[in-house]
């Protein structure tokens, strides 16, 4: 009987112990910083995505290449995404993307410029995919001009179905698309709707092509003007 007894407590002993670690287990992966930072994707209604290298990048809405410069874009919901460098980004979009801009985005600096955006790039950007991307802008206490796209270099987009500014009106000069040192096409099956109250589309030193099977809609806020210019 003694010796029934104390199997007993040894088995009972090793089930608490393998608890116990399984208990310990679950509290490090859960503490873990890497979890924690798949789970909020660096992003979010707080928080933006800036691009700098060619490091691999990836959170929840979004994943980074840096071999193929490839940004993709899937149930994206967060705040500006800017990229440091030169080089030519890819962004794919996939399924339902919105990025927001309003007067807690961080501003994009290049070239001594210092614009609010929904995605800036020192570079040239082409844009593919077949999902959408809403770039909404609320410009109330902006004290510069917010831009949905600002491409120094050139910018193109030949898929998706892009958003820019849509049922906002507040009284200040708001632009769509801009290229200071490059040209900009919307061509192919990429469909484009922007509302601005100045610049819809600015490519100051290149051209703008728009073309293809995909619907484009500029419209014009109240006395806007310089609605599509061209250097």
């Amino acid at each position: 009987m003694t010796n029934k007894k104390a199997n007993k407590s040894k088995i009972l002993a090793l089930i608490l112990g393998l608890t116990m670690c399984i208990s310990l287990m679950l509290g490090i992966v859960f503490a873990s910083p890497t979890n924690t930072v798949y789970a909020e994707g660096g992003t979010g209604t707080t928080g933006g995505l800036t691009i700098d290298g060619e490091s691999d990048m990836e959170g929840v809405g979004y994943s980074y290449k840096g071999a193929t410069q490839t940004l993709t874009l899937n149930g994206y919901n967060g705040k500006e995404i800017m990229f440091s460098d030169l080089t030519i980004k890819t962004i794919k979009v996939e399924g339902n993307n919105t990025i927001t801009v309003d007067k807690t985005s961080k501003p994009f600096d290049a070239f001594g410029y210092s614009y609010n955006v929904g995605i800036g790039s020192k570079g040239a950007i082409t844009i593919t995919g077949s999902g959408s991307l809403a770039i909404n802008i609320d410009k109330t206490d902006i004290t510069n001009q917010p831009y949905g796209i600002w491409a120094y270099r050139g910018l193109t987009i030949n898929g998706g179905n892009i958003t820019i500014g849509k049922d906002v009106d507040n009284g200040r000069w708001e632009g769509g698309l801009y290229s200071g040192d490059g040209s900009i096409s919307v061509v192919g099956e990429a469909s484009l709707d922007v509302t601005a109250t100045y610049g819809a589309i600015n490519a100051s030193s290149g051209k703008i092509t728009l073309a293809g099977e995909g619907n484009k809609k500029i419209l014009i806020n109240k006395d806007g003007k310089n609605k599509i210019y061209a250097g």
